[in-house]
Order: C-alpha cells, then sequence, then structure tokens
C-alpha cells in the first residue's frame, strides 16, 4: 500500500516473505529526502522499531570520587542510536515527547551519598547510597556493592536527562570510589530509552 501526500510526502506499508512463505509487514515514510523503514512485525509477531532513540552510555572514569554538585561523566558510548547523548555535558535531550526508561547501573566500593535524575535541571528522582559492602576477609573491609535502579520518566520534546551528586558523605573505610570505571560499560552504565 503505496500513501503520496503532496508533492513529496510519501509512505508505504509493505508485506516481504522473508524465508518459506514467512511474511513480514513493514511501514516506511519519508524523513529527510529518504523513504525508509521505521517499524517491522515480523511472521511471529515480534516488533522491531530500528530508529527507536536508545543510547547506552559508559564511563572512562576509574574509581572517581566525585564532590557534591558534579555532574556523573557518563563519557563512553556504546550505543547512541540518534545522537541524542551527549559526552561533551553527560546529558540526554528527549527527541519527542514520551516515556522513557532510564537505566542506571553501578559498582561502588566504600562511597555513600546521594544522587539525583534530574530533568531539565530539577530532581525527578534521588538515590540515597548508603550501606556499603563489606567483605568476609579478617576484618571486614569495604568491597565493591554493585546496584541497579530503573525509573519511567514522562518526557516533553528536548527535555534533558542527567545525573548529579547531590550529596556525598563520610566514605567507609577505604576507597570511596562511586564508580569502578573498568572495561567501561562492564560494571557502570547509564542508559535511555524511549518506551512510547
Amino acid at each position: 500500500i503505496f500513501f503520496q501526500i503532496g508533492g513529496n510526502g510519501e509512505a508505504a506499508i509493505t508485506a516481504t516473505e522473508v524465508v518459506d512463505g514467512n511474511t513480514d509487514i513493514a511501514f516506511q515514510n519519508r524523513g529527510g529526502g529518504v523513504r525508509s523503514e521505521k517499524l517491522r512485525i515480523d511472521s511471529g509477531g515480534r516488533v522491531t522499531k530500528p530508529l527507536q532513540p536508545l543510547a547506552v552510555i559508559g564511563t572512562t572514569q576509574n574509581n572517581p570520587t566525585p564532590s557534591a554538585g558534579s555532574i556523573v561523566q557518563f563519557d563512553y558510548v556504546a550505543t547512541n542510536r540518534g545522537n541524542h547523548y551527549n559526552t561533551s555535558n553527560y546529558t540526554f535531550t528527549c527527541p519527542v515527547a514520551g516515556d522513557y526508561m532510564v537505566i542506571f547501573r553501578h559498582s561502588r566500593k566504600g562511597w555513600c551519598g546521594d544522587l539525583d535524575l534530574q530533568k531539565n535541571g530539577t530532581t525527578h528522582a534521588f538515590l540515597e547510597l548508603r550501606e556499603t559492602g563489606l567483605n568476609g576477609a579478617g576484618t571486614p573491609v569495604p568491597d565493591w556493592q554493585a546496584g541497579s535502579y530503573s525509573f519511567i520518566v514522562p518526557c516533553a520534546a528536548n527535555d534533558v536527562l542527567r545525573w548529579r551528586v547531590g550529596n556525598v558523605y563520610t566514605s567507609t573505610g577505604s576507597g570511596g570510589y562511586m564508580l569502578d570505571g573498568y572495561n567501561h560499560i562492564k560494571y557502570d552504565a547509564v542508559t535511555y530509552y524511549l518506551i512510547g
């Protein structure tokens, strides 16, 4: 099915046999002068959206001990579909209005403080990181502790999301590291994804 709108506007819904009689349905429209696929439903009912905004960002900061008020430096791009994440100012800009899944995953050692998920510079969600993992070797000392937190954030187009250190408290024992930073996304990463 092909739709012509005005002189340059067009859209199409196509059915394509992919293998052995299995058929996919693809939705295409024109953007930037070229008609391209925006959504596909495969023969099993699975939906893929190849242009859906997604950023998976790690860090190159190894064992940082940030101060209160600093922005968490996620600066290593694993995926940045649509280029909505800025590694210079550590922000994600929402390209369209919708609900965004934000996931914060980290490993810390002895660091105690608060983290703010900010939307347009205002706290949207707040994490209080207080407990410190302890190893069982002799005298207990701080050991690495991992955490993962997820949020759904309703946003308008051009809203800006970022992570900020709210407060820092006395670290427990040695270390005081907020992120591991080793291997960029292996232990620490932030994800932004438009869910709808």
